[in-house]
């Protein structure tokens, strides 16, 4: 569904030994488990609720950021914001610049996003400086804003605005539904927010 926009989720790899039964990734949901917290793919709306789920940033941002133009919307490629091999540190850049551009915009959307005023400050930085572990923590800042954000929109639009792909039993990914009526992705006629 997202290999059109370069974002597709990757499959957890059960070879690697974060994803087997003792692994860190489980080991976090069985932590999560016990302090009280429901590994739930739908949130309820506007309820109070100790929940956690699955997301990837990469087709939450493809969703989130629509362009829109004379004939209606499209969904652009996903951002090229993390450093791997044959992508150009400038590139990176860019896209990481873009990025922060529209976590910025989340001001003016419904549900609206508020930045404290020590977060703007933050990520007001000029980024070409930093490469590498250095850069590592600008990117993993910008994630860390966006997973904020999507938590809130999973509680504010419940299951309106939210769309799951696979089920609980083998695993799957919540995503929000494009806030735009007659989307081309999976969800399409339920949107929330704008």
């Amino acid at each position: 569904m997202f290999w059109p926009y370069d974002t597709a989720p990757y499959p957890a790899n059960l070879s690697n030994p974060a994803f087997q039964e003792e692994g860190r990734i489980h080991q976090l949901v069985k932590y999560l488990e016990e302090q009280g917290f429901t590994n739930r793919p739908n949130v309820p709306k506007q309820q109070e609720q100790r929940t956690f789920l699955e997301v990837f940033p990469g087709p939450a941002l493809v969703i989130l950021f629509p362009a829109v133009n004379r004939f209606g919307h499209f969904h652009a490629q996903g951002l090229r914001y993390k450093h791997k091999a044959g992508r150009s540190w400038a590139e990176v850049h860019a896209d990481w610049e873009i990025y922060r551009a529209r976590l910025r915009s989340l001001e003016c959307r419904e549900p609206a996003m508020t930045f404290s005023d020590d977060l703007r400050k933050q990520i007001g930085i000029d980024i070409t400086q930093y490469r590498g572990t250095r850069y590592k923590q600008w990117d993993d800042l910008l994630d860390g804003i966006l997973f904020a954000y999507l938590a809130y929109w999973f509680w504010y639009c419940g299951e309106e605005g939210t769309m799951v792909i696979g089920d609980a039993e083998t695993g799957c990914v919540t995503l929000p539904r494009c806030p735009l009526a007659h989307c081309d992705i999976a969800g399409k006629d339920k949107p929330c927010g704008r």
